[in-house]
């Protein structure tokens, strides 16, 4: 289950960064998740509720939004694609289809808490 390793280093980013800035714990990470990028968002889940135990998001939730897969032609032009459905060839057209978006993850954002 590479959702495993995946939320390890969500975590690890989260907690650089908070460290960075003095923060005592996460309240909340934030991630954009491209559909191509071939992670099912319920294992994810499931992966980040037990790597998150005895570090700073122990009990941060996890909110994942996703990015549809979009494609553009250059001769056609964008659209949204289901990822089961990717040809790189335009089924309009006969032209190359290149991948604008969906493959990508990233932290968008933490909520971090700091002791007074």
């Amino acid at each position: 289950m590479h959702e495993t390793a995946i939320a390890r280093n969500i975590i690890s980013i989260a907690e650089e960064e908070a460290r960075r800035r003095g923060a005592a714990r996460i309240i909340s990470i934030r991630v954009r998740l491209g559909e191509f990028r071939g992670v099912v968002p319920e294992a994810l889940t499931f992966a980040y509720e037990v790597m998150r135990i005895g570090t700073l998001a122990e009990g941060a939730n996890l909110e994942i939004g996703v990015d549809p897969l979009r494609v553009a032609c250059n001769l056609c032009g964008e659209r949204e694609m289901a990822p089961g459905e990717l040809n790189l060839i335009c089924s309009e057209c006969g032209g190359i289809l290149r991948i604008i978006s969906g493959q990508d993850l990233v932290v968008e954002s933490l909520d971090l808490a700091w002791l007074h």
